[in-house]
């Protein structure tokens, strides 16, 4: 006869853990607006305005260029991942079933751990607004490297952005990589047994295999 279980975790979400991300992100909004104060202060008292305006549009602009990526990102594969999972698995000899919960308690907690992330990542691009301004207001000095025959104005105004939009993907991809995994093995997409018993579901192994293969084609780019 065949055993069919439910697991039922808790339904609702952490609300103490949800609170936790809402206060440290109103902590960091209310401490880059202090400070965006305080410059706007200092410049309307020396008399250049102007120059806060364009240096807080640059900084948007780089916000923008990390924030948004990186939540689409981490927000689409770990959605992706609770999607995929399957609803059921056998157990043991396959007499016992388990039924997964539904999806929608972890799929608001993604939401709420992608968007205080791609916050992070955000406050940290923005201060990479230097390094985009000089890419994309770069010169060439008319003058080659003697190495790889590359004008000497690329490693002083191209080099600096991409060497950060190499780390900031390699980071990024990491954790996506890591959280992809704990939403297959939340949903029961991953079964381990020690010593001898893993498996994993064909949609998680296909997934996590091709999150593990963009660090080696992300490899090449470094290189390059």
């Amino acid at each position: 006869m065949v055993d069919i279980r439910t697991l039922r975790p808790p339904t609702k979400l952490p609300r103490g853990f949800i609170l936790a991300l809402v206060l440290g992100g109103l902590l960091i909004a209310f401490w880059r607006l202090t400070g965006l104060i305080t410059d706007w202060f200092w410049f309307q008292e020396v008399g250049y305005e102007s120059v806060f305006t364009v240096s807080l549009a640059a900084q948007l602009k780089a916000a923008a260029l990390f924030g948004i990526p990186y939540f689409l990102f981490f927000f689409l594969n770990l959605t992706l991942a609770n999607r995929l999972a399957p609803k059921f698995h056998l157990v043991g000899d396959g007499d016992t079933i388990d039924v997964t919960p539904d999806r929608k308690p972890l799929q608001l907690l993604i939401l709420a751990v992608s968007l205080f992330l791609s916050l992070f990542a955000a406050l940290a691009g923005s201060g990479q607004w230097e390094n985009l301004m000089l890419f994309l207001n770069g010169t060439p000095f008319g003058v080659d490297d003697p190495l790889f025959g590359k004008d000497i104005g690329f490693y002083v105004f191209q080099l600096p952005l991409l060497n950060h939009l190499f780390g900031w993907f390699v980071s990024l991809n990491l954790f996506t990589l890591v959280a992809t995994a704990v939403v297959y093995a939340i949903r029961r997409a991953v079964l381990i047994r020690p010593p001898h018993v893993f498996s994993l579901a064909p949609a998680a192994k296909r997934h996590l295999l091709i999150l593990a293969s963009l660090f080696f084609f992300w490899g090449v780019f470094g290189s390059w």
